[in-house]
């Protein structure tokens, strides 16, 4: 929420701006911080196996190694944790656009972005889609160019 926002509600933030608000600091992750971002990966790599569904809280706590309570201690239910993923899924997406805008064509930025995308991934898996992606992006090129020029010889 930005103050301008918070001039609309009389200058107060409510409880689920500070929970989700990204908070900068300095020097090493907390503990807290780690170990939520280790409960997110797991629960999102469930989640993405399983579906939303399929995944209790008790499967996460046990996939990881934790108790149900520390689970508990991060979220209220399996809703919110869905929730959290999800927000941080869309704001690595959102830094990943954005480091691809500094690219220096179309065809350039989508290769940015899909490099960007798959960097959590393994290195050879990843140079495997990156080459795939490149020859797709390079036939779409093709295709586009050539589309182009015949519209502008007709």
């Amino acid at each position: 929420m930005t103050d301008e926002d918070a001039e609309g509600t009389g200058g107060a933030r409510t409880e689920a701006d500070a929970k989700y608000a990204p908070v900068a600091r300095r020097g090493r992750p907390s503990k807290r911080h780690l170990k939520r971002e280790a409960l997110l990966e797991g629960a999102t790599a469930l989640f993405n196996a399983r579906g939303i569904a399929g995944v209790s809280l008790g499967d996460i706590a046990e996939h990881l190694g934790l108790s149900r309570p520390t689970v508990y201690y991060y979220v209220n239910d399996r809703a919110e944790l869905a929730f959290q993923c999800y927000l941080r899924a869309c704001e690595r997406t959102a830094e990943d656009l954005a480091i691809a805008s500094d690219a220096a064509d179309g065809i350039a930025r989508v290769l940015a972005f899909v490099r960007e995308e798959r960097r959590f991934e393994s290195p050879v898996e990843l140079r495997a889609q990156i080459m795939k992606d490149v020859g797709v992006a390079t036939r779409l090129h093709r295709r586009l160019s050539r589309t182009k020029n015949a519209t502008h010889m007709a």
